[in-house]
């Protein structure tokens, strides 16, 4: 049998500017023209439950909007230098406070009586840190896995293992389908729970745990993560601008190809070149026109789209609807399919390339009138639907 080679995270090279967003104004210490220093606080979240922004690198501010920062990237640059925090004997909800001062984005806690699932699946493809974590940073989970014992100590866990992780020793094992979409975070909790919960409460990917022992390990805020970018894995700081990422990966989007954030079904299509990776983004590729579904043909009616749905929603309803249906179709059955995952396992099984998918998200969309669901449909193509 062929041996697999071991993946490495690679350290992602100093970039020349960063752009990050942020929930409000920036904090007052800072000013444009002034330095920062990496670790430095810049401001509160977008999403209030999220951790605080930090800066990712020493340099000096540019730009000050009205819920951003650019910094020039500058080495020689020093700001305010945060000092490490201790954080061994904190727990619960004090712990959690100090994980989010220091830039961790939390995951959910378990509904009260339900163990909290860490899973080493890779959810969705093209999101292939997850399972170089595994390889490559096991202390630093390991790490992140004591911490989250502390977090939450009146809970059980559960581990979802697979071929490649290593048991962390919080809990039981568990083996779950390594086939999309059974590996998303709810399908997963529905499979070794047998409750459903779109929401995925209490479920732990690797990221979460990365990010968790790596500022449990330094002290430090969080100021960079892992991403798989164009199929490769890196530890980036945040607020790289996607054209600068894009360019030092020697690859220039032509007219017709499709730059992506996320994963390579769920993902979502951009067009903002100049805004920065954000914590949340797991992953960046770059679509080719030559490997996109240009064109659809009609529905065959055999039904494989419904069969490929794994919570048994009647997704052959969109398939058959005319195209100048879908924005009626998708309000009339939007009820009918809410708890859609927006896996597109429908769209990859149909033979006709139905932009399934896409129809799914306009269902999820009832509060706009049918001129906006066409720009809908059309903006949130998924590069596989």
């Amino acid at each position: 049998m062929k041996e697999i080679p071991r993946q490495v995270l690679k350290a992602w090279p100093p970039p020349d500017e960063l752009f990050l967003e942020l929930g409000s104004r920036a904090v007052g210490a800072l000013k444009i023209g002034r330095p920062v220093s990496r670790g430095q606080l810049l401001g509160p979240p977008r999403n209030p439950q999220d951790g605080l922004v930090h800066s990712p690198l020493n340099g000096y501010v540019t730009a000050i909007g009205q819920r951003s920062v650019t910094i020039k990237v500058d080495s020689s640059s020093i700001g305010l230098p945060p000092r490490p925090m201790a954080i061994e004997g904190l727990v619960g909800s004090d712990l959690e406070e100090a994980l989010r001062s220091l830039g961790v984005d939390l995951p959910i806690a378990p509904p009260p009586g339900e163990p909290a699932i860490i899973s080493a699946l890779v959810p969705e493809p093209g999101l292939d840190c997850a399972w170089v974590l595994w390889e490559d940073q096991l202390a630093t989970l390991k790490a992140g896995a004591a911490v989250l014992r502390r977090l939450w100590p009146d809970g059980e866990f559960i581990e979802v293992v697979s071929p490649r992780s290593a048991p962390l020793g919080l809990g039981r094992l568990a083996r779950c389908s390594e086939r999309y979409p059974y590996t998303l975070p709810p399908l997963v909790k529905r499979k070794i729970l047998g409750t459903w919960d779109p929401l995925a409460r209490g479920m732990v990917e690797p990221s979460d745990l990365w990010a968790i022992g790596s500022v449990a390990r330094s002290g430090l805020p969080l100021t960079s993560a892992p991403i798989t970018i164009q199929y490769s894995s890196y530890l980036a700081p945040f607020g790289v601008r996607v054209s600068e990422a894009l360019s030092q990966m020697n690859l220039s989007p032509l007219p017709g190809d499709v730059v992506v954030l996320g994963g390579l079904v769920r993902g979502r299509p951009t067009a903002r070149l100049e805004m920065g990776l954000s914590k949340s983004t797991k992953a960046l590729h770059l679509i080719r026109s030559s490997s996109l579904i240009d064109s659809y043909g009609l529905c065959l009616g055999c039904g494989r789209c419904a069969a490929s749905c794994p919570l048994e929603l009647p997704m052959d309803l969109l398939a058959q609807a005319p195209v100048n249906q879908w924005p009626e179709t998708a309000s009339r059955y939007s009820e009918l399919l809410s708890g859609c995952l927006a896996c597109g396992a429908c769209a990859l099984a149909c033979p006709s390339s139905r932009p399934l998918l896409s129809l799914a998200l306009m269902t999820k969309r009832t509060d706009c009138d049918d001129a906006a669901r066409r720009q809908i449909g059309t903006a949130c193509e998924s590069p596989l639907s």
